[in-house]
């Protein structure tokens, strides 16, 4: 991708529609006030305060009328800020009077239908009408995935400001200026509203906003996937990774309703922005969180058009699989966290028996379909002929099914991933072994023709990746437990004293179930141990340095475990140093 540098014309549009936006809400904040334009507490809404809703307005006045003065008005820039119009009106009447969701949808895809008749047509298929009736879909699916993400302060106009500095690079590295000044004007627009949006907000965008932002950006990504080549792949992705974030908040929230049997056409507190503030993060840094992954995906969707197809479609998959996991975390241990219930009972609640093993067999199809793919091009370095790609077809139903022959053989489907351990890795490396085996004697035995093409060694390789791989996979939960862990809000300091089984014990434990606090160290038993790491925790010293340990790091408790020694010892300086202690007991007990 080529370096795209903000020439100064883009420079002054980005600080004067800025400014403008941001001395226009403060009016807009009062003019609401004093004509009750606010939001309505309601059970199934995040914010329990009534604020402003007149948001949208500023994004929608500065953002038409500096368009019209800077943009090379022409029948598509002037068709696309009047019907981008109608919605904003349409969103701006539900705000103030409430519409039925049935009427604002039939304005919507009429909308759709006259955006598609000027022009814009997203090219997936060979038949014209279908890509009509599907770019008038993503229209709509898009618009109304904007409107469902406005659900928390600071969230949709982050993640606008986002998504409008990514479209402008991509834009302006096409050539299209007219696009790339409505991509930056958005940016640049949704930033000057965070100012007031940012939690704790002092206005809301409203339906008019989120809808008016939701419809632009949708019509930008059609655009985007007609300038690249039909042919390539990257024309059907890009608008899926650059609106990736807003597109999988829609898939969650209509699927884990439908498990749980309620309305996907009701506000509710369930979407992942929630989810994540019930696991412990702010919103302040849920926000953030959700700013970072859309910008990263937004970065992905700009670089992969340069790199081979077949890297296309594995990288793909693997973001498909990332999705589905952090999707399956938010649901299980928000829901967990909610009933203090075992995992296995709540996910029987909702999910049919077997959900789980076909969820992660369908992860596996496409995680060993991507590993033969991405090992035969490496082994070839790209140089692949019509031979290869006939081999690669005939070969791949082979891989599939023997390899997942392997992984039921040798129990892979059984385990419980959020406590993968040893054992659950050398289960996967013994079901990718044996998977190889197989593979090799089918490939000798049924593709002798074939013999020219790939090596013995090349089934070594493709064993390392699938076991790269798969393992990756089933590591997701603790991924996910750490990354949450990390953000969350400052936590309670505590140092366990004893490095015997039950200190592991107890690390593990408040790694797993007690977030709230931080274990920043072990206190050793004896001076041998003294220094080094003991899963990825320091040992700060033995009993008798425990001054020494107080002094030079924070410390808010002391976690004693059953069988330490000189209790005594560890009780007076604590007493001394104000520090409480808890004790964490690990025994088997008679009951009867």
């Amino acid at each position: 991708m080529k370096t795209v540098l903000m020439p100064l014309s883009y420079l002054k549009l980005v600080i004067f529609s800025f400014l403008s936006t941001a001395l226009l809400v403060p009016v807009l904040i009062f003019i609401a006030q004093k004509i009750k334009i606010e939001s309505r507490d309601k059970l199934d809404r995040w914010s329990k305060q009534d604020k402003p809703l007149l948001g949208g307005v500023a994004v929608w006045l500065v953002l038409s009328l500096i368009g019209f003065l800077v943009l090379d008005l022409n029948r598509e820039t002037e068709l696309l800020i009047a019907i981008s119009s109608i919605i904003f009106l349409l969103g701006l009447v539900d705000d103030i009077l409430g519409l039925n969701p049935a009427a604002k949808l039939v304005v919507q895809f009429i909308c759709a239908a006259l955006v598609v008749k000027s022009g814009f047509i997203l090219n997936f298929h060979v038949y014209p009408l279908l890509n009509v009736l599907i770019t008038v879909f993503w229209i709509v699916l898009v618009t109304n995935s904007f409107n469902l993400i406005d659900n928390m302060d600071g969230l949709l106009s982050g993640i606008a400001a986002v998504i409008g500095f990514i479209f402008f690079l991509y834009f302006s590295e096409a050539g299209q200026t007219n696009f790339s000044k409505i991509s930056v004007l958005v940016s640049s627009v949704s930033l000057g509203f965070l100012i007031y949006n940012f939690p704790p907000s002092k206005i809301f965008m409203g339906d008019a906003g989120s809808l008016y932002l939701g419809f632009l950006f949708s019509v930008l990504a059609v655009k985007s996937s007609a300038i690249e080549s039909p042919a390539h792949i990257s024309s059907k992705l890009l608008p899926f990774f650059v609106l990736a974030v807003p597109l999988f908040d829609t898939f969650f929230v209509v699927v884990t309703r439908l498990l749980q049997k309620s309305s996907f056409l009701k506000g509710g507190k369930d979407h992942i922005s929630h989810r994540l503030v019930q696991l412990g993060l702010s919103e302040k840094r849920t926000n953030l969180f959700l700013y970072t992954l859309c910008f990263a995906f937004g970065m992905i969707a700009l670089f992969y058009r340069n790199i081979p197809q077949v890297f296309i479609y594995a990288l793909a998959g693997f973001i498909v699989i990332a999705f589905y996991y952090l999707g399956f975390f938010l649901f299980q241990e928000s829901e967990n966290k909610k009933e203090t219930q075992s995992t296995i009972i709540s996910l029987k609640r909702y999910l049919p028996i077997g959900m789980k093993q076909l969820s992660e067999v369908m992860t596996d199809i496409i995680l060993v379909s991507c590993s033969f793919y991405v090992g035969v091009y490496f082994h070839y370095e790209g140089d692949l002929s019509l031979g290869h790609y006939e081999f690669l077809k005939y070969f791949l139903p082979w891989i599939i099914v023997v390899r997942l022959a392997a992984f039921i053989f040798v129990g892979l489907y059984q385990g419980v991933w959020k406590y993968i351990g040893f054992y659950d890795v050398f289960t996967i490396g013994s079901g990718a072994l044996l998977g190889s085996l197989g593979l090799l004697i089918v490939y000798y035995v049924r593709y002798a023709a074939y013999h020219m093409f790939i090596g013995p060694y090349f089934f070594f390789f493709e064993f390392l990746l699938t076991f790269v791989l798969v393992s990756g996979s089933r590591c997701g939960f603790r991924i996910f437990w750490q990354t949450v862990s990390l953000l969350g809000e400052s936590k309670k300091k505590v140092v366990i004293v004893g490095t015997d089984f039950n200190g592991l014990v107890a690390l593990k434990n408040i790694k797993e179930n007690e977030r709230q606090y931080e274990v920043v160290g072990f206190i050793s038993t004896n001076n041998i141990e003294v220094g080094s790491r003991i899963q990825g925790v320091t040992v700060l010293g033995s009993i008798h340095d425990l001054p020494s340990v107080f002094n030079k790091n924070t410390c808010d408790e002391i976690i004693y475990t059953q069988g330490s020694a000189n209790y005594k010892k560890i009780e007076e300086t604590c007493r001394s140093y104000n520090i409480p202690i808890r004790q964490y007991e690990f025994r088997v007990q008679s009951i009867v």
